[in-house]
């Protein structure tokens, strides 16, 4: 099933890069990269180390019980991780890891990444749904970010119900047979108070508005994008765009999210009416800074915590398996 995972992902990169690269003319898109103005890379490179260190704030600030560089550090390491390993198992790897030299549980952990990704794609659709009508989109698009508000407004929903009645999961959990019935209600009742906790005001808040921060370095840092490769834009083609690649993001496909990235991000210039060989210039552009800096600072930390990408992996899959039950040696 690991490697049927793997082909799989592949495929839909394979297939995302070649609509991605549709209509590109390669001498364009040879002209548009070597006559990039490289004096905005720099500025690029350090916005994202800014924006990271926002995420790693706002985590923090779920969480409660860890220090700052613990959760930079971590983040990182997770970055990386779902830069090399499939089904985004780096979200795993870096609940693992935020939990060494504190008392946080495994599930708690799990529940602040759950809480911080709610949180992002709530943050994404709210500015998907600001954009929309500022670019005369088509009804069909307005219908789909409707349904996907539906859809997020019934999982917070969920959540929220979940949260506010703890002792309603773990019970129902016990009365299953076997081992379910041992180690379901420990993990729903680490999960659960891994989200009261991350949802109480007093970390919800700061987490959200470090969160924000963070998005709105993102926003900024698109604007150097466009002008790096000699254009620009405003902020609803910031908010439009960045919307759009983080719902393509999500997309299933090979480590990286190769190929989903690229094409989420050139189809939302495409639309917005840039060429085909910027769009794909600025998405590819982007994307790659992305990459390099969580390699680098990830590598770093791991290197420095002596930790090894083969084990976080391990751990990672066993945290997938038994939740409730992984420990850090």
């Amino acid at each position: 099933p690991r490697t049927s995972r793997w082909w799989i992902g592949l495929a839909i990169s394979l297939a995302a890069l070649a609509l991605a690269t549709w209509g590109v003319q390669p001498t364009r898109l040879l002209a548009t990269v070597t006559e990039a103005r490289l004096e905005y890379l720099p500025l690029a490179l350090l916005l994202q180390v800014v924006g990271i260190a926002a995420r790693a704030r706002a985590w923090q600030a779920f969480l409660g019980a860890v220090t700052f560089r613990r959760a930079f550090a971590a983040l990182n390491e997770g970055y990386l991780l779902n830069n090399l390993l499939p089904v985004r198992l780096g979200e795993l790897a870096r609940a693992y890891l935020v939990r060494k030299g504190t008392t946080l549980g495994t599930a708690q952990a799990l529940g602040s990444v759950l809480i911080e990704r709610l949180s992002d794609v709530t943050i994404a659709l709210a500015a998907l749904t600001f954009a929309l009508p500022r670019l005369a989109a088509p009804p069909w698009a307005q219908d789909i970010a409707t349904g996907v508000g539906v859809a997020l407004a019934a999982a917070i929903a969920g959540l929220l119900v979940l949260v506010l009645s703890r002792r309603i999961g773990p019970a129902v959990l016990a009365r299953l047979p076997g081992i379910a019935g041992r180690g379901l209600p420990r993990l729903a009742r680490g999960l659960t108070d891994g989200l009261y906790v991350a949802g109480s005001p007093r970390r919800l808040l700061p987490g959200l508005a470090w969160l924000l921060s963070g998005w709105v370095v993102a926003w900024l840092q698109f604007e150097v994008y466009l002008r790096l490769f000699g254009a620009s834009g405003n902020p609803t083609v910031w908010l439009f765009s960045l919307s759009v690649i983080a719902f393509g993001g999500a997309v299933p496909s090979s480590p990286g999210a190769v190929g989903v990235y690229e094409l989420a991000g050139s189809a939302a210039l495409r639309a917005l009416g840039y060429s085909p060989e910027f769009s794909l210039s600025v998405a590819a552009g982007s994307h790659l800074v992305q990459i390099a800096t969580t390699a680098v600072l990830g590598g770093w930390f791991l290197s420095r915590e002596s930790q090894s990408i083969s084990d976080l992996a391990r751990a990672a899959r066993e945290l997938a398996r038994k939740p409730a039950e992984t420990a850090i040696p």
